[in-house]
């Protein structure tokens, strides 16, 4: 009886997850990666109602954990209908993530949390793999060669991975909050670095035998013995604090990413965005957050390093560009935070241009020396001065040229900066009216970039 209690009960939560995601496929939603996972998981569902009589009481006590997690998805495909998002950066974005990632889908959710996030790791892979072995439910167990053969069939028509990335709904109308998502993006490639590389990093820094040290040092400091084996005392502190730096560098590597993606306009988007939390709080350390005064220093050294490849200062004259970049050479804090942090600051100022050369060899083209052009900026500056959207210039033969979505942030915060007065209500309209433009301005740059690409690719 309690069996066939259970089975209903579980019955009852398929079927309605089935109808909700059945509901989901007939709405719009501004990524195709949102389509892509619908379609995904109801195949998924599918099986499982199909063959949902055959389980065991192990699989249907599996079940019973899995089902909340399509829940979640289901909340986040929701949220990313296109009548939530901003549909005028969606083409860019699309356009620079496939650059970057190439066959990966991604899906914009908007929440109502102050913050950037992503689900840095393929939300494809997670349903495979790390809940709760789902193969166990869609496919009978074969040899590990043919289950392979069944899994790769099953996802070919499928992107190679699908990222969620999640962004305030309050700033879906701030064309600078474009810039933080790069950060985001910066994620998939840090996760990536810190596979590959982070055992030789705290290696060559030394930083595996100092934790060692310290954990020593800390034994015979205390009082009262730790009741265990020194060595495995040793061993837990070292794990846990080689575990904080590496959520640490996760986040500063994404940083670094941003800033080579945006340039100048990540160190001021980013600037604006601490504002929520302050700029010397260290409180979130051990969640992999520094104080925004050390990402900011890492941001600005980022930019610094690639500018001098090229000899440029983007800086100009702008006195609130000055007053920020002083307020960031202030002393930071997060030496205090305690002697393992310490310790990896020292190692991670030595390997700091290292990873520089890994992100811009991982960007590539889209470094953002190669579209950022002050030239272009100060049109995109006049086109807001006359109200009109700065989607596109004309040269002086009268070619009518796009303007890369990097050229309007710039010339967006430009030309808001350039605005600022006592009047705080006058630069909120203005700043508005900006932002609007800009945010127009990209997609239209976009499509007509895409416009352009298509006569070529016809006449070619």
């Amino acid at each position: 009886m309690l069996k066939n209690l259970l089975q209903g009960e579980l019955y009852s939560k398929l079927i309605t997850l089935k109808k909700h995601y059945n509901e989901l496929d007939t709405y719009e939603y501004a990524t195709k990666g949102s389509r892509d996972l619908i379609d995904f998981i109801l195949d998924i569902l599918d099986i499982i109602d199909i063959r949902f009589e055959r389980y065991s009481d192990r699989k249907l006590y599996l079940l019973k954990s899995l089902l909340p997690f399509f829940g979640k998805i289901c909340g986040y495909i929701s949220e990313s209908r296109l009548k939530n998002i901003p549909w005028s950066i969606v083409p860019a974005y699309a356009r620079l993530f496939k650059t970057i990632h190439l066959n990966t889908g991604f899906i914009l959710c908007p929440i109502w949390e102050t913050s950037y996030s992503i689900i840095n790791t393929d939300i494809l892979e997670i349903l495979f793999q790390e809940v709760l072995s789902i193969k166990k439910f869609i496919f009978d167990f074969d040899t590990k060669k043919e289950l392979e053969s069944k899994v790769k069939k099953f996802r070919k028509n499928m992107p190679d991975g699908i990222y969620i990335i999640f962004f305030p709904k309050i700033e879906r109308l701030s064309a600078l909050h474009f810039s933080l998502l790069g950060h985001e993006i910066g994620h998939i490639f840090a996760a990536e670095w810190l596979s590959s590389n982070f055992d030789n990093f705290i290696r060559t820094t030394a930083i595996d035998t100092e934790f060692e040290r310290m954990a020593m040092e800390d034994i015979k400091k205390r009082q009262d013995k730790p009741d265990m084996f020194v060595d495995k005392y040793i061993l837990q502190i070292t794990t846990t604090y080689l575990n904080y730096i590496k959520k640490i560098l996760c986040e500063l590597i994404a940083d670094i990413y941003g800033a080579f993606i945006f340039g100048q306009t990540t160190l001021i988007s980013s600037f604006l965005f601490s504002f929520g939390s302050g700029l010397d709080d260290t409180s979130f350390w051990s969640e992999g957050y520094l104080s925004w005064k050390y990402r900011l220093k890492n941001i600005k050294r980022a930019i610094d390093f690639l500018d001098l490849k090229k000899s440029i200062n983007p800086n100009g004259d702008n006195i609130t560009v000055k007053n920020i970049n002083k307020i960031i050479n202030e002393p930071h804090k997060d030496n205090s935070i305690n002697q393992y942090i310490s310790m990896f600051l020292v190692g991670f100022n030595m390997k700091a241009e290292s990873i520089f050369e890994d992100v811009i060899k991982n960007l590539n083209s889209q470094i953002y020396l190669n579209y950022i052009n002050q030239d272009i900026v100060e049109k995109v500056k006049m086109r807001f001065d006359q109200l009109v959207t700065p989607n596109s210039y004309f040269d002086e033969n009268l070619n009518e040229f796009p303007i890369d979505f990097r050229n309007i942030l710039s010339g967006t915060w430009q030309y808001c900066f350039d605005c600022i007065s006592s009047d705080f209500k006058k630069y909120e309209i203005i700043s508005k009216q900006i932002n609007l433009l800009s945010i127009k301005g990209i997609e239209m740059s976009v499509e007509q970039d895409n416009y352009n690409d298509f006569i070529k690719e016809r006449d070619s």
